[in-house]
């Protein structure tokens, strides 16, 4: 909870273990990881490219963690080019984080509703230790933070709304 007085999820703090690749495209060369890769298909970002990859070693990790440390909960995010739900059945001991980067978008935009969609796919596959949401309010201001030049900052109060309502109503 916001305070921290109230009672503590489990799943985080000292028994959680995060499993996250770096921010890149930089996967595996061998030819079982390229087999599980999906082919290009010339999107800017394509959400599907790395998930089985991803998820298939994510499960593995989560597997062997529950094996050697059964009171451990590993988390991963849905990000980037893994953010659609993989076709395997999720470990028990696995938590997926959500990354909705179009999460500050107009709502009617194709990011945004492409997004919305996937979002909506992982909260039906339910994450054995829950789903979570890893959002980006930082934005616009971080970037000009870091572009040392100032900006309007960001506001989405109708579509904030919505989302937490979404947010309930797919029991995030």
């Amino acid at each position: 909870n916001i305070t921290g007085k109230g009672k503590r999820s489990p799943n985080w703090g000292p028994t959680n273990f995060a499993v996250v690749p770096q921010d890149n495209e930089f996967h595996c060369r061998g030819p079982k990881c390229q087999k599980l890769l999906r082919k290009k298909t010339g999107e800017s970002r394509q959400h599907d490219y790395s998930t089985d990859l991803m998820f298939n070693f994510v499960n593995k990790v989560a597997a062997k963690i529950k094996k050697t440390h059964p009171d451990k909960t590993v988390s991963t995010l849905a990000y980037s080019g893994y953010m659609t739900v993989p076709n395997i059945k999720l470990d028990v001991n696995l938590a997926v984080h959500f990354c909705w980067e179009q999460n500050r978008s107009p709502e009617f935009s194709k990011g945004y509703k492409k997004q919305e969609k996937y979002l909506r796919e992982w909260a039906v596959k339910n994450p054995p230790k829950g789903l979570y949401l890893w959002l980006y309010y930082t934005f616009p201001h971080e970037q000009a933070y870091n572009g040392n030049y100032h900006c309007f900052p960001g506001f989405f109060a109708h579509t904030i709304g919505k989302q937490f309502k979404l947010f309930h109503d797919l029991n995030i």
